[in-house]
Parts: C-alpha cells; sequence; structure tokens
C-alpha cells in the first residue's frame, strides 16, 4: 500500500495505489487542512492596507485644509459685516476718516494671521458706495472678499441698502 499526496483543484487528495491497479481518490482536507496564511497573500493584503491608508490619510489632510479655509471665510465675511455696520452709522465726514483708520479686531487677526483689511468710499447716484475688502493669505484665498454697501442721505440717515458678499 503506498500513499501519495498530491493538490488537484485545491483539495488535498491521498492516492491509495493498491496491489491490482486501482486508484481511490479519498478527500483528506479534514486531515491535512491548510492553516495559516502564504507569503504571497500577506503581501497583497499588506499592499493593500497601505495603499488604503494613503488615499485615506490624504483625504484627511485635505478635509482639514478646507476647513481651515471654510472657518477663516467665515470669520472675514463677518469681520466685514461688523465694520459695514459700524461705518454706516457714521456721518459722510465720519465715515471718511474712519476708512482711513480701518484695522482688523485682535480676535481675528489673531485666528487669522496676514489677513488685511481696506476699504473705499466711492459717491454714485445711490449713494454713497462703500466698499469693504479682506485678503486672506494667499495659500488660503487668492482673491479679497469684498462686502459693498451704500449710505444713503450722505449720513444723514446712515441706512444701508443692498449689501453684497463677494464669495
Amino acid at each position: 500500500d503506498v500513499r501519495i499526496v498530491c493538490a488537484r483543484d485545491s483539495v488535498c487528495c491521498i492516492l491509495n495505489v493498491v496491489a491490482n491497479g486501482s486508484l481511490a481518490c479519498r478527500k483528506a482536507w479534514l486531515k491535512m487542512r491548510r492553516s495559516g496564511f502564504t507569503k504571497l497573500e500577506l503581501l497583497v493584503a499588506a499592499t493593500l492596507l497601505s495603499t488604503m491608508f494613503a488615499i485615506v490619510s490624504t483625504l484627511f489632510s485635505r478635509l482639514n485644509q478646507v476647513w481651515h479655509s471654510t472657518r477663516w471665510y467665515q470669520l472675514a465675511s463677518q469681520e466685514l459685516m461688523n465694520q459695514m455696520e459700524s461705518i454706516t452709522q457714521l456721518s459722510r465726514q465720519e465715515c471718511n476718516a474712519a476708512m482711513q483708520k480701518l484695522e482688523i479686531e485682535p480676535e481675528i487677526l489673531a485666528a487669522i494671521p496676514g489677513a488685511e483689511l481696506t476699504g473705499k468710499m466711492d459717491p454714485s447716484s445711490d449713494g454713497d458706495r462703500i466698499v469693504l475688502s479682506i485678503q486672506l493669505p494667499a495659500s488660503v484665498r487668492s482673491e479679497p472678499i469684498l462686502l459693498v454697501g451704500w449710505l444713503h442721505g450722505h449720513g444723514l440717515e446712515g441706512e444701508v441698502r443692498n449689501q453684497e458678499v463677494n464669495p
């Protein structure tokens, strides 16, 4: 009785060569069950896992950048609205003087380092047009954020109409 071990179609068989020449194939995978992983399976799994980690870390990095730039945009827009509200309460002469002394609040400047606030007042047929802008750092946004308002009655009422925010 001679036993030969072979692998066929992922099933281990034992071939019994009997004296009369007949072959009998018996499934012996219960006795000779494979345990563990091959090196190739481990290599493929490690490659897939490292690729997944690289993609996920890149996505989280980009998500963090988008979150920061969105937060800075919100803070800058709020600062423009606060500045516009305080300027439009002034008379025309006081408004001109305030435009020369525009400053970003220290809390906002601490949150957005390198931001610059500018403003100008242009006379128009609808009243005095006030344009305020904040320039964020170039790494966040290349174009300034603009807020436009109109001072009607040349400071007599201090009314603002049609405020526009440039996205």
